[in-house]
């Protein structure tokens, strides 16, 4: 099956489902460094647009006769609303780049589509109180298809990451089941299973773009992320730590953090000296969290500011573009480009973790061809 993917960031969508087999023959997105991180990963997908507002419905359909069957369009559009023309209603999902998916739904008339977003989305209400999901489930159905959404946390589907998402599916046939889960609480893939026989970095030794380098795979989950890398090593790479930071960690034992509001947080007199105390407005947040590495990682985010403070188990530093890309599952042959090593945090933390996209495409595939699936199973998507 064919798919495009719409907001498509560096791909890990895109990744997940060709994984799973599909083609991925074109994407759209806006940001450059994304941009050419999906080129340089999907050199057989094109670029059919970056303003997605800018692409007419005749461009659309310009895109579907080139392409010829789309059977699915997937993506994750934001859905704030953008508008700066008279005074609208800021979450309503009809008044944000939500529109523009359903504006390309309507156009090609895929057999299924997938949109992703962040759990917030599910009690978000617009200013007449309407539930924002309700909305789109609602705009969905005005086109003939049955639609619903699921949340996953890809902690549960051989991801080393407690990380909720928002999944919302529909087709003209029905919708999918809820994908079996793989792991629970007693068997997650932990933060140590997925970096541990990664080189160690620190304030001297910033990592390389890319080197030569055999590492030893310990666990089924490292073979899968060094599977394709041919014993090159890429994105291997961090900013240069605060000092004070570097200073502080040594303090804060594994699992815990800093947060002076909170009980469960760590308070500045764990520091034998004064000149590592942090301000009560520093500590009003959690921050210098040491994680654990018997326990998948927290989620991963977009910008420097709040990864930086997501420290190594063991090394008294942020964790590595390519540590955060191997929490997120991208093989170590997935290469982000970009100028600063913010932009490949930033293009990481907003992607959804391809292996959690290939199984959610393996259960669409299943749904569409599988003559024994069930499509009245109780673990179908539901309402929550």
């Amino acid at each position: 099956m064919k798919i495009i993917d719409l907001f498509a960031g560096c791909g890990g969508l895109s990744k997940g489902f060709e994984m799973a087999g599909y083609d991925v023959p074109g994407f759209v997105e806006f940001w450059e460094p994304a941009i050419k991180t999906h080129q340089r990963n999907f050199p057989n997908s094109t670029l059919l647009g970056k303003d997605i507002t800018k692409i007419s419905n005749d461009e659309i359909k310009d895109i579907k006769n080139k392409i010829g069957v789309i059977d699915g369009v997937v993506g994750g559009p934001p859905c704030q609303g953008f508008s700066t023309i008279g005074k609208r209603d800021k979450n309503d999902p009809r008044n944000s780049l939500f529109k523009d998916f359903l504006r390309f739904v309507t156009v090609i008339e895929p057999k299924f589509f997938l949109m992703e977003n962040v759990t917030g989305l599910l009690s978000t209400r617009t200013e007449n109180e309407e539930l924002v999901i309700d909305i789109i489930i609602s705009e969905f159905e005005k086109l003939g298809y049955k639609a619903n959404y699921m949340v996953l946390n890809a902690a549960n589907y051989g991801i080393p990451q407690m990380r909720k998402r928002v999944l919302v599916f529909g087709s003209k046939e029905g919708v999918i089941n809820i994908p079996t889960e793989l792991n629970n609480k007693n068997n997650y893939l932990t933060l140590e299973d997925a970096i541990s026989n990664l080189p160690s970095l620190d304030s001297d030794n910033l990592g390389e773009h890319s080197i030569e380098t055999v590492l030893k795979s310990s666990n089924p989950y490292q073979d899968y992320l060094q599977k394709h890398a041919n014993g090159i090593l890429h994105n291997h790479i961090i900013k240069k730590q605060n000092e004070l930071d570097i200073e502080r960690w040594q303090y804060i034992p594994e699992g815990r953090y800093m947060r002076s509001i909170n009980p469960a947080g760590l308070k500045n007199d764990i520091f034998p000296d004064k000149k590592l105390h942090m301000s009560a407005g520093e500590t009003s947040q959690q921050k210098l969290c040491r994680l654990d590495r018997t326990k998948p990682s927290w989620t991963v985010l977009t910008d420097w500011y709040t990864m930086r403070q997501k420290t190594h188990y063991s090394q008294p530093r942020a964790f590595s573009v390519r540590e955060v890309a191997r929490i997120q599952s991208f093989g170590d042959d997935f290469i982000f480009e970009g100028e600063k090593v913010t932009d490949f945090y930033k293009q990481i933390g907003n992607a959804v973790p391809p292996l959690l996209g290939k199984i959610i495409a393996e259960e669409i595939d299943s749904f569409f061809n599988d003559k024994d699936y069930s499509k009245n199973s109780e673990k179908q998507l539901k309402l929550f």
